[in-house]
């Protein structure tokens, strides 16, 4: 049904099956290549496939919990979308003990491109595969939420609560006021996180579209960003490229839609590697600073109506 990697993380006890911590689904190749319409199917073999491999172990959904990642950009946007919307239903997720644990892989670079680090600008490389860089990032990115499942499926040896001022998986879009036919306001909530951060090529808006009448399964027009600044620290400004000529009812924001690319340093993110960790749980200071990142806006697995009045 698919080949969707698999990453089994071990836990402490002695070993074997009752000492592994939770699955990792890391992306969703084959899943990206179906259409919007297979959503039910794709989700149906997907919580099949994860009672097989708690099968295999002996374990519960409510001992072994999954962390998925959101999805990377290859294939096409229906199959992304589909993902993105079929992973994340309530019902399922707490049925199924699943927590996303990378809400964003858009901002990432093809294996063997060339970037910029001062413009974010990418040339050539394999569209069908990462980076080891952005892999390892991704990663590390995810440990948190990671880490706070498995603590909660009872997992955490020691270890009984992570402190509320430990990043957690990072800012989201809370509403959208269109302020005008091609000015939207985005409001961002925050987790540890206290202000946000525009840098290189988000600027440009790159990421964030608009949907101008239609809806996923039968796509309208879909109206890309030119520009993206900072409001204030929970708000920015999208600027799309062409008006809007729906009603605010019959738009919706997407960051990024389907098989956007954002490339690495790009994305608009939090400022929760500069804010101070709870005593005792500063993981720059444990592994290095390159485990200290800033978190980027979660894709939108559900898109976000406009609405036509301010927060």
């Amino acid at each position: 049904m698919q080949t969707d990697s698999l990453v089994v993380g071990g836990g402490g006890g002695s070993g074997g099956a009752g000492s592994v911590a939770g699955v990792g689904w890391a992306r969703f190749e084959s899943g990206s290549t179906r259409e919007y319409s297979g959503g039910a199917f794709w989700q149906a073999g997907s919580w099949n496939f994860l009672a097989l491999v708690r099968g295999v172990l002996g374990r519960s959904a409510a001992s072994l919990p999954l962390g998925w990642w959101d999805p990377i950009a290859f294939w096409s946007s229906p199959g992304i979308l589909m993902i993105r919307n079929a992973m994340p239903a309530l019902s399922l997720r707490q049925a199924q003990n699943a927590v996303c644990a990378m809400p964003l892989t858009a901002d990432s670079n093809p294996r063997g491109a060339t970037w910029d680090a001062n413009t974010g600008l990418v040339s050539g490389g394999d569209y069908n595969h990462l980076d080891a860089t952005d892999n390892l990032r991704l990663g590390q990115i995810s440990a948190g939420p990671i880490a706070r499942a498995v603590l909660a499926s009872s997992g955490g040896d020691s270890i009984t609560a992570i402190p509320s001022g430990v990043p957690s998986v990072g800012p989201a879009i809370a509403y959208a006021y269109r302020q005008s036919d091609t000015v939207i306001i985005v409001t961002v909530a925050h987790d540890a996180g206290t202000d946000l951060i525009v840098p290189l090529q988000a600027v440009n808006g790159v990421g964030w579209a608009v949907m101008d009448g239609g809806s996923e399964a039968n796509p309208g027009t879909v109206r890309t960003a030119t520009a993206c600044a900072r409001v204030d620290a929970t708000h920015l400004q999208v600027t799309l490229g062409s008006a809007l000529i729906s009603a605010s009812s019959g738009c919706l924001l997407f960051y990024p839609y389907g098989n956007t690319w954002i490339y690495r340093g790009n994305a608009v993110t939090d400022n929760s590697a500069s804010v101070e960790r709870p005593a005792g749980w500063d993981i720059g200071t444990d592994l290095g600073s390159g485990w200290d990142w800033n978190l980027p806006v979660r894709a939108t697995d559900t898109p976000i109506q406009l609405s036509d009045s301010p927060t």
